[in-house]
């Protein structure tokens, strides 16, 4: 993902999603344009709130290749170094609802982690995952998760591994 921070409370983002199928060619799946609004740094009991809006293109698809979606991010701080973190939104064009919870633990200041449900609704398709990541430096992260999906046409397990770097 490259992330672009327009102003304070403004970035676009842009997303892929390259494949190699078994011998195969490798191939563009899936392309996201997003941008997300904060529109309320949070106080006291009252969560953080981030508004993202996406745009999706998915070339494989023959109906739908352009799509969009929205969804609402909530964040709170439940004790010193405890996030909980929820988002809730559409998917697949505005014809799913989407579920995100996640409970996140800064061991220090470069180290944390975290551990995520998430969901598709109607029907439904759920999943789970933990990862770490590291500050190496400021502007230097690395990650490692990994995780499992349990839907109905067969759970998937798999493994990230991800860097990110602030310019």
């Amino acid at each position: 993902m490259l992330r672009y921070g327009l102003v304070p409370d403004l970035e676009l983002r842009l997303e892929g999603l390259l494949q190699r199928p078994y011998r195969g060619a490798v191939q563009v799946s899936d392309l996201t344009l997003s941008s997300k609004l904060a529109l309320f740094s949070g106080d006291g009991w009252i969560p953080a709130m981030t508004l993202v809006g996406y745009l999706n293109y998915a070339p494989q698809e023959e109906a739908r290749r352009v799509t969009g979606d929205l969804t609402l991010a909530l964040e709170q701080e439940l004790a010193s170094g405890l996030s909980l973190t929820c988002n809730i939104g559409s998917a697949e064009g505005m014809r799913r609802l989407s579920l995100t919870a996640e409970l996140g633990y800064n061991f220090t200041d470069r180290l944390s982690s975290f551990v995520e449900y998430y969901g598709v609704f109607g029907p439904a398709e759920h999943g789970g995952d933990l990862g770490l990541s590291y500050a190496v430096t400021k502007d230097f992260l690395v990650d490692l998760s990994c995780g499992r999906t349990f839907f109905a046409s067969g759970a998937v397990n798999y493994a990230s591994l991800g860097a990110t770097y602030r310019l």
